[in-house]
């Protein structure tokens, strides 16, 4: 029995009048607390039972990166702080944006990963075995069952983190809302989460709290906030601005190198070149690239698409709302339409006096368009030869 079921029980004990209780405050007196120590899996940047931000501009190998720290995990490997890894276990994986077995598998290899440890988690199965996307705000119950069946859960990585937001990524309530279920999963297994998301543009210099996309909540929850940059000649560096556990000074130099798998498969990986001293702040200053332009526009689209991915992901949005996310996120209107065209995403006519909205899913509008011709053909003609000559104009 913990000090807190303690309490209410002598709290019960202790009622003179023997009536039910009708609720009210809980105290829990200080010297009925036993301290409990911050249980490092890495010092200083890896803890058990808290919640981690990984964020940085594309094309700095974040998603590389935290793999190969869980690889490290999952066979009890050296840190690139030159410490052993003394807690080895398992690791799950949720990913929205590369698939497993191209991507994540051929990168857990290329890093040494024992893939007997490495779980990923894809979709929920519901009764009469229709399958859906993985919704951790009503999931997770059922993902503690398989937990319990595999044990020994160190680490969760989450990429990106924006994709178990239901709302707008941008509001402090929708962001603390859907990262709940995050922290109650850490208190439960005493586990580490770590969770990927971008830079928006233009924020260099400033604080960590005003650089990762959408709410300042992501940055609020995380105990620990990891911050990857790069500069012109392609030099990697790893820090954390942002850690209330620990230190925050300090980083590791890296490189990612593509490497060959057997059956000329190509995956990156991580080679780590040491560690960098100074504050977060100032080696992010030296080690960033300071112009867009110079970072290539061909990681703007890579971020922009990756964006629509994530708020996307489970519903279909009204163009305006896309916009004014984008905005938020300090992506340009030209580059998410550009996003939008690779990425093959329709604008649906939500009726004929309604406006346009984004969905993901091509077949949504497919379908669309077959209802809309059966119920009335000339209609349907009409609005063929419509859709034909505003695509480029009216369709963003």
């Amino acid at each position: 029995m913990d000090n807190y079921e303690k309490h209410v029980r002598d709290l019960e004990i202790n009622n003179p009048r023997g009536v039910e209780n009708d609720g009210g405050v809980i105290l829990i007196q200080a010297s009925n607390v036993t301290p409990r120590p911050i249980k490092w899996i890495m010092k200083d940047w890896l803890a058990k039972n808290e919640f981690h931000i990984l964020g940085g501009a594309g094309g700095t190998g974040k998603t590389t990166l935290a793999l190969s720290i869980a690889s490290i995990i999952t066979k009890g490997g050296v840190f690139p702080s030159g410490e052993r890894c003394f807690t080895s276990g398992n690791i799950l994986i949720w990913s929205g944006e590369d698939t497993i077995e191209r991507t994540l598998v051929p990168r857990l290899i290329a890093s040494g990963a024992d893939l007997t440890k490495c779980f990923f988690i894809t979709e929920f199965s519901e009764y009469g075995g229709k399958k859906r996307a993985f919704n951790p705000i009503t999931d997770f119950p059922k993902l503690d069952e398989e937990i319990i069946k595999i044990g020994n859960v160190e680490l969760l990585i989450v990429d990106p983190i924006v994709t178990s937001i239901k709302g707008r990524m941008n509001d402090a309530n929708d962001v603390r809302k859907g990262l709940q279920p995050f922290l109650d999963f850490t208190d439960k297994h005493g586990c580490a989460v770590i969770g990927i998301t971008h830079f928006g543009k233009g924020t260099q210099g400033r604080d960590i709290t005003e650089r990762i996309i959408g709410s300042q909540a992501f940055t609020a929850v995380a105990r620990v906030v990891w911050a990857t940059a790069s500069n012109e000649s392609g030099d990697r560096v790893l820090v954390h601005p942002k850690n209330n556990l620990g230190s925050v000074k300090g980083g590791f130099l890296y490189e990612c190198e593509m490497t060959v798998l057997p059956d000329e498969i190509e995956a990156s990986k991580i080679v780590w070149k040491g560690k960098i001293d100074g504050n977060a702040k100032d080696i992010l200053g030296q080690y960033e690239t300071i112009s867009e332009e110079s970072q290539g526009d061909q990681n703007a689209l890579r971020e922009a698409i990756a964006f629509l991915n994530q708020i996307l992901q489970f519903e279909d949005l009204p163009a305006k709302e896309v916009y004014k996310q984008a905005e938020d996120a300090g992506i340009s209107k030209a580059t998410i339409k550009r996003a939008k065209k690779q990425l093959g995403i329709k604008a649906i006519k939500n009726g004929m006096n309604g406006g346009w909205s984004w969905s993901l899913f091509p077949e949504v509008a497919q379908v669309f368009s077959k209802d809309l011709k059966q119920n009335d053909e000339p209609l349907q003609n009409k609005v063929s030869i419509f859709e034909e000559n505003i695509q480029d104009h009216f369709h963003d």
